[in-house]
């Protein structure tokens, strides 16, 4: 089990000092790409998400798309 089954790039696992870091950083890595592919800002993306999680709700890319 090296990682590769989550879908990271060895630079990734190699970059993180965890399983868990590595995880969290690929699911962080992803909702910016897909944000930038729903034509949303990632930072004002995630700096939404940060609210509405401190809300209790989530919030996905998709909810702030053009």
């Amino acid at each position: 089990a090296n990682g590769t089954s989550l879908g990271t790039s060895p630079r990734l696992q190699e970059s993180s000092k965890s399983r868990r870091g590595t995880e969290v950083a690929a699911i962080f890595y992803s909702l910016i790409e897909i944000a930038k592919l729903r034509g949303v800002d990632p930072a004002a993306y995630l700096r939404e998400a940060a609210l509405a999680a401190a809300r209790g709700e989530v919030l996905l890319p998709n909810d702030l798309a053009r």
